[in-house]
């Protein structure tokens, strides 16, 4: 991010999160692995992205940022399982590629 900048790593992982729910509303398992790999590596950015972002921003407060930020994370993380969960079972694959497709940001 040193070398890009915030900006610019923000418009690369939405791009990659954006083009990555594409391919799953087709029958190609192919494309949708593909789709799903490009998805997650956005998310993965994204996550690196905010992690560094929240350290600059705290200034002297780094570690409470830290805190609140990895416990926001993982309530997070618990929260869209469940969620995925429910959709899976109420319309499988495609409602769970209907769910990324509504909260991709």
């Amino acid at each position: 991010m040193d070398r890009f900048g915030f900006r610019h790593t923000t418009i690369l992982y939405c791009s990659m999160i954006d083009r990555g729910t594409a391919p799953h509303s087709g029958q190609d398992p192919a494309r949708g692995i593909a789709g799903l790999a490009l998805f997650s590596s956005g998310v993965f950015v994204a996550q690196a992205a905010a992690t560094v972002q929240t350290g600059a921003i705290a200034g002297r407060a780094r570690s409470s940022a830290a805190g609140l930020y990895v416990t926001f994370y993982y309530l997070g993380g618990s929260a869209g399982a469940t969620l995925t969960d429910w959709f899976w079972r109420w319309a499988a694959w495609p409602g769970c590629v209907a769910l990324l497709e509504e909260f991709r940001y």
